[in-house]
């Protein structure tokens, strides 16, 4: 391939080997399987044979392109831009969505009655959440009138972070780094459908952030990683006057017919 100096990294007319006149002459040479056009300009750019041109400045009347509403996409940057195979430019955008922005599986919501500023975010349980999510499941507890007992405290916690008997848990954190609320679930069998289903053990958010969409946001999260695993339901049970969780739960969901029951597994010989 002559070495001649051409300046324009396609060889648009002029003589000498940019681009395309490379593609000719590696192709009048036999040179098969041809490389693409992208290819041969990195080689001339590193080989000092084609001067990349400059980058363009943004045109001023070009503008960020925003939307108020929630739920609608409200923001679109350009982010780069590269070269493609038959030498044209194109250009990379990101958007974002005012209400959720999904980031390795993070969901960011906004919680306006709580605070102008304030976000929090829904999030698979960690590691370092251990202390933070043992203070919040005792508080549930107490919510219950459930006994103060550290060690069934500290054995739900195993079982949710180790994964042991099919349990997982999401949990809600502020902009400061605190839990404000969490969700334990576990799957289960569906022998009647043949199919699987989610159980949504406790769900439980602070008092203080309440009415905030923390409850709202955990759910909707429950409902989506129902729907990844192809799921046929979400279910879950609660007490008959929690009338606050309930205006919640009937916003998403249906009350069921279906009577519980809890049988021991002792004789009870007086019956």
């Amino acid at each position: 391939m002559p070495r001649s100096r051409c300046r324009c990294w396609s060889c648009g007319g002029c003589t000498g080997t940019g681009v395309r006149g490379g593609s000719f002459e590696l192709a009048s040479a036999g040179v098969a399987p041809l490389p693409s056009e992208s290819g041969i300009y990195r080689a001339l750019l590193r080989a000092g044979m084609v001067d990349h041109p400059a980058r363009h400045r943004r045109a001023e009347h070009w503008r960020r392109w925003e939307r108020a509403a929630p739920m609608e996409l409200w923001q679109m940057d350009v982010v780069g831009g590269f070269l493609l195979a038959d030498g044209t430019h194109a250009k990379a955008l990101t958007g974002v969505d005012s209400a959720v922005l999904s980031v390795d599986g993070c969901h960011r919501q906004r919680a306006s009655q709580y605070g102008p500023d304030m976000e929090f975010t829904i999030r698979p349980v960690r590691l370092e959440d251990a202390d933070d999510w043992s203070a919040l499941y005792r508080d549930y507890r107490a919510f219950y009138k459930l006994a103060d007992q550290p060690d069934l405290v500290a054995r739900t916690r195993r079982w949710v972070f180790a994964g042991e008997h099919s349990l997982f848990g999401l949990v809600a954190v502020d902009d400061s780094g605190r839990l404000i609320g969490l969700a334990n679930l576990r799957w289960f069998a569906r022998p009647s459908t043949a199919s699987i289903g989610l159980y949504l053990d406790d769900l439980f958010v602070l008092p203080t952030t309440r009415g905030t969409g923390v409850g709202s946001a955990l759910l909707g999260r429950v409902r989506e990683i129902a729907e990844e695993a192809g799921a046929s339901v979400i279910r879950w049970i609660t007490a008959e006057d929690n009338g606050t969780a309930r205006r919640v739960y009937d916003r998403v969901a249906t009350a069921t017919a279906w009577v519980t029951y809890d049988m021991s597994p002792e004789v009870d010989e007086h019956r």
